[in-house]
């Protein structure tokens, strides 16, 4: 992987497309690395996370709708002592659109 220093990339941004085409092209400034530059074929092979980290967030929602189902339906939830929830189990998501209760 190339790196190139900001000043570089501006300067020289046709030939930072086609190296970037070759090879990710990492960019510099002040000597530390802040963008990496990709072809649009490899960046759409790339897994998403935005959708792993969606997946991962279902899982533990319906991890968490389970475990407050089985909570409710012990005896102990029967008394008259008030129950414990958790502001996770009871909050609105509305950026994701998912809501727990």
């Amino acid at each position: 992987m190339q790196t190139l220093s900001a000043k570089d990339a501006k300067y020289g941004f046709g030939r930072l497309i086609d190296l970037a085409r070759a090879e990710p092209v990492v960019v510099a400034k002040h000597g530390r690395p802040v963008v990496v530059v990709m072809a649009v074929e490899e960046y759409e092979r790339l897994p998403s996370s935005a959708t792993f980290a969606s997946k991962a967030f279902r899982r533990v929602l319906k991890f968490a709708r389970s475990l407050r189902n089985q909570i409710e339906r012990t005896p102990l939830a029967e008394t008259k002592t008030p129950r414990l929830r958790s502001s996770l189990l009871t909050r609105t998501w509305p950026w994701a659109g998912y809501s727990m209760a």
